[in-house]
């Protein structure tokens, strides 16, 4: 949280700057450089497994002792799951021609999670008596990393471009900064790995219903490496533009993961290879015409396989410089 007051007072500072700059020039222009920022996390105990169930636990084994330290034998428990995401996003976008926009993010990804182990144990009591207990006890692989998760660029084309509709084409590249790949990762010596290399190439088409009305839909692909499968994006959302400068949205997208394979073992201390999942969602974007603008967005996931069971909570901040 004091990250994110921390990102909100700096994109205000360069807005307020920004705002004054164009009032000296008495005259209304569009900015070609603009700061950008967001942040997006969530906090999830549990997940959706390969059966679409959603679980708040995971089945484990765990070693028994005995009374020189030596292992005994073992016994099947369950994990509990405490996870948390958030990325920091800063970067620089630049506005080549009203219809073409190149931009560049560096996020930075604090993740960790806090497991606790349970199983039943058999115990003598003074009396000779066999007993079953209730075990605990903590994982101590490491369980959290802060980064600078990886350099992202994008470019996007508005192919048409006018008041009641518009056609968007878009990319996306994601370059790792770390050398790390995550099928070789070791769970008992690392938690996650750095990002993987992607590529999203897609298209949004938005048009008017009526007057305060408009319907948005889109689809994209992601080309995955280190053994992620691709996947398949769509989009589906209903703008309302009731109030001037603002857009109340509600919004559904589903994504599936080609190639899912079947038997897949639900890891929360892994990067997750092939989710499948469909969310729901609403939110509020605000656009000033001092080149300002801030979008907030809730999506709740609703239906998946082998993905974390999340609510989702998504900040975007944009400032025009010049």
């Amino acid at each position: 949280m004091v990250k994110l007051l921390i990102l909100l007072c700096f994109v205000t500072t360069v807005s307020m700057f920004s705002q004054n700059k164009e009032k000296q020039k008495g005259k209304e222009k569009q900015s070609k450089f603009y700061v950008v920022g967001g942040y997006s996390g969530f906090n999830s105990g549990s997940y959706f497994d390969g059966n679409a169930t959603q679980r708040q636990s995971i089945d484990a084994k765990f070693k028994r002792l005995d009374t020189l330290g030596n292992t005994k034998d073992t016994v099947d428990g369950t994990l509990s799951l405490d996870y948390v995401e958030q990325f920091y996003t800063f970067g620089v976008k630049y506005l080549a021609t009203e219809d073409l926009a190149f931009t560049l993010t560096m996020p930075i990804a604090n993740r960790s999670i806090n497991q606790k182990g349970t199983y039943i144990d058999s115990v003598q009591d003074n009396n000779g008596i066999w007993q079953t207990v209730d075990r605990k006890t903590s994982l101590n692989y490491p369980n959290s990393r802060t980064e600078i998760y990886s350099i992202n660029l994008s470019a996007d084309y508005k192919l048409i471009n006018k008041e009641d509709n518009q056609l968007l084409l878009f990319g996306r590249v994601e370059i790792p900064l770390g050398g790390e790949d995550l099928r070789k990762v070791s769970e008992e010596t690392q938690f996650l790995s750095d990002a993987y290399f992607a590529m999203n190439i897609g298209m949004s088409y938005s048009f008017a219903l009526n007057e305060n009305l408009g319907l948005g839909l889109g689809v994209s692909y992601f080309k995955n490496s280190e053994g992620v499968k691709d996947q398949v994006n769509s989009m589906l959302r209903l703008n309302l533009t009731k109030v001037k400068n603002f857009i109340l949205f509600f919004e559904g997208n589903y994504r599936y993961s080609i190639g899912a394979e079947e038997n897949f073992v639900f890891n929360p201390r892994r990067v997750l290879t092939q989710e499948t999942y469909a969310n729901l969602g609403a939110g509020i974007k605000f656009i000033s015409k001092d080149d300002y603008s801030f979008d907030l967005v809730y999506l709740r996931r609703v239906y998946g396989f082998n993905t974390w069971d999340v609510g989702q909570f998504n900040l975007g901040l944009s400032v025009g410089l010049f």
